[in-house]
């Protein structure tokens, strides 16, 4: 949608209008925050791994690739800096009730609540690499191939790590469904 006018931003922050970065902040903070809120759980985590992302993006904006999507380049950067950041909070694998309070993804199951929060609950216990792929696809509404160029696992893979994925939670939320 916006690739060729990112691609003309990118060119002109790349020869010095300084300014114009902060459109590409416009046009993605809140979609790297999204991104950043699920896999964190958690807001000020999201915050800071997304202000962390665009400083990334900017220092490293003379490395992208214009032969390839800008958002790709940008995604990749956001789920690896919130990686990074979840391990060196050493959170990568907790679950913690207030992670889920401020969570804002689509309603699950009913209204109490408590079978969302279960789910919430079992998807945050998944390996890393699974929670990541439910989140893009079902949460970021990404297609195969999005997530395939987002995170540089071929398609093939992913629809195999997907099905894993869920198999996992299938099991672990047996008693809920």
């Amino acid at each position: 949608m916006f690739e060729k006018e990112d691609k003309e931003i990118v060119a002109r922050v790349l020869d010095g209008s300084v300014e114009d970065f902060r459109l590409i902040i416009d046009r993605y903070q809140q979609v790297i925050y999204n991104l950043s809120s699920k896999l964190t759980g958690d807001q000020e985590d999201a915050k800071e791994t997304t202000q962390r992302t665009f400083v990334k993006v900017y220092s490293n904006l003379k490395l992208y690739n214009p032969k390839y999507k800008f958002f790709s380049w940008l995604y990749r950067i956001g789920i690896n800096e919130t990686l990074s950041y979840l391990k060196s909070k050493k959170e990568h694998l907790s679950v913690e009730e207030g992670h889920f309070t401020t969570y804002e993804g689509p309603g699950i199951l009913d209204d109490s609540g408590e079978k969302e929060i279960k789910i919430r609950k079992a998807i945050k216990r998944l390996k890393y690499d699974y929670r990541l792929l439910i989140v893009l696809k079902y949460y970021e509404n990404l297609s195969y191939e999005e997530i395939s160029s987002v995170t540089g696992v071929p398609v093939k893979k992913v629809r195999s790590r997907l099905f894993t994925a869920r198999q996992i939670l299938k099991d672990d939320l047996t008693d809920l469904l």
